[in-house]
């Protein structure tokens, strides 16, 4: 991958995860609802589909949630780019959290698979509160 290329996904892959959330993973889902779409792989879909519209609304519009994540976790001298930048988040977002979410569409019988999506989720709505 060249760098350009590297430097221009870093920037916009929230937007990236916006566009294939309401296009590719809406549209793919609605075509194969034509098969009938049972219902655990429509909410694996549909949970992905959260998660990357989230995402976008953490680090695009409006975007506060590193610099409020650098300065309250860790009391940062720097909040809008430490530790989390939007290297971190790129990684830890695409490299870590997406497999898990995409694991339980891609094999919908093996039901274990759908657990880490929803403990995620629950677990990082509690840590809120």
């Amino acid at each position: 991958m060249s760098s350009n290329l590297l430097d221009t996904y870093r920037k916009n892959w929230p937007r990236v995860g916006a566009v294939l959330g309401m296009a590719a993973l809406g549209g793919a889902s609605t075509l194969i609802a034509g098969k009938r779409l049972d219902k655990l792989r429509a909410l694996s879909v549909m949970n992905f589909i959260a998660l990357l519209v989230h995402q976008y609304e953490e680090y695009e519009d409006p975007g506060y949630f590193p610099g409020q994540f650098n300065s309250g976790i860790f009391k940062s001298d720097q909040p809008r780019n430490y530790p989390l930048n939007t290297n971190t988040a790129m990684c830890i977002n695409t490299a870590v959290a997406y497999p898990f979410y995409i694991a339980p569409i891609v094999f919908p019988k093996v039901k274990l698979l759908g657990l880490p999506p929803v403990l995620f989720g629950t677990v990082s709505l509690s840590a809120m509160v």
